[in-house]
């Protein structure tokens, strides 16, 4: 079984394989969707936990150019972190962010709550103090 922390508690994930529905980007970022991806990806790439195996499907779809990470570090129950492309990137629940002193925007908080409400799982990256973006997941057996 696999644990998957939300801002509203814990969720059981019966080792259920996850489907990333779409992802976020800041309107402003420094990085293109793409690039968002490959540090994403790039740092997942250590991990086997289903956010991980979903976000590393798309990625390779896309033909992101994984990066090395260095680094990794997985934080049971609240996300990942490591550095990849000379970047202090964490992955995780809002709750992770906000330990790790990510400053996370009004635009990510207000969908985050719009995805989970519709019972998905939503996950935050961000580095250099802020979250440049949020991941929406879904259960495989669930409809998309």
């Amino acid at each position: 079984m696999a644990l998957c922390f939300r801002n509203r508690g814990c969720r059981l994930l019966d080792a259920v394989p996850l489907i990333l529905k779409s992802f976020q980007i800041l309107p402003v970022s420094p990085v293109s969707e793409k690039e968002f991806l490959t540090l994403a990806a790039s740092l997942e790439t250590h991990s086997d936990h289903p956010i991980a195996k979903a976000i590393l499907k798309v990625a390779k779809n896309n033909q992101c150019p994984l990066q090395p990470a260095q680094n990794f570090k997985n934080f049971p129950g609240c996300g990942v972190g490591g550095i990849t492309q000379n970047k202090a990137i964490l992955l995780g629940s809002m709750e992770f962010m906000r330990d790790n002193h990510l400053e996370i925007p009004d635009v990510f908080l207000k969908t985050a709550a719009l995805w989970e409400k519709e019972g998905d799982i939503v996950v935050f990256c961000g580095w250099e103090g802020q979250v440049h973006g949020i991941f929406r997941l879904v259960a495989k057996h669930a409809q998309i």
